[in-house]
């Protein structure tokens, strides 16, 4: 596997140093229903407001139901389409913007379905698999594919795999693939005490 391991400023738990995005996925290697109900039951447990719970996690395997995985696959863009045409099981993230006691707009249910899907990320990677988090999509397509009530959002799709070789991948995708990851500095978004502060 072709590890990309955080350069982080202290240490963290190696779940999260080592979890990255890779966009290079075998083909041949079926997420099986037994990890996808592991995924499921890690978004089940995240935090929520209220603990409302308003994800919805539509899966679309390309081994069990290979419509509903070139459903979702239609609805990408071009660009992703050119990699993640190797991913074998798709998560559509789905936030359901109200409340049910009372229909009124949750305005945290994109809050709670972004650590919903932060959970699964991590629990695939606990499993061996690997994961892409997708924002360039049609949504519309979505809602049309599958039927998606109104009043709920779909916020992202994560592509879900097994991990292949960076080699695999055509240009501009390789280069991306095997580029250092980078991040801010810690004193660009994180603050103490007061809005701009440094953390020290």
């Amino acid at each position: 596997m072709y590890e990309k391991k955080a350069s982080t400023s202290v240490e963290i738990s190696p779940l999260l140093s080592n979890r990255w995005s890779p966009r290079s996925f075998n083909p041949e290697k079926e997420v099986s229903m037994e990890q996808i109900k592991s995924l499921a039951e890690a978004a089940r447990w995240s935090a929520s407001c209220s603990n409302e719970q308003p994800w919805n996690v539509l899966f679309a395997s390309k081994f069990i139901d290979k419509q509903s995985f070139d459903n979702v696959f239609d609805s990408l863009a071009v660009g992703n389409q050119k990699w993640c045409k190797n991913a074998t099981c798709f998560a559509v993230i789905i936030a359901r913007e109200y409340f049910l006691a009372n229909e009124s707009e949750n305005n945290w249910a994109g809050f709670d379905c972004g650590a919903a899907t932060t959970s699964m990320m991590l629990q695939a990677k606990e499993l061996g698999l690997v994961t892409h988090p997708l924002a360039g999509f049609e949504p519309a397509k979505i809602k049309e594919y599958f039927e998606i009530p109104d009043r709920h959002t779909v916020y992202a799709i994560l592509a879900i795999g097994y991990q292949d070789v960076p080699e695999k991948l055509e240009e501009p995708f390789q280069s991306r693939e095997k580029a250092d990851r980078q991040r801010k500095d810690i004193k660009s978004n994180f603050f103490l005490s007061s809005w701009g502060k440094e953390i020290r």
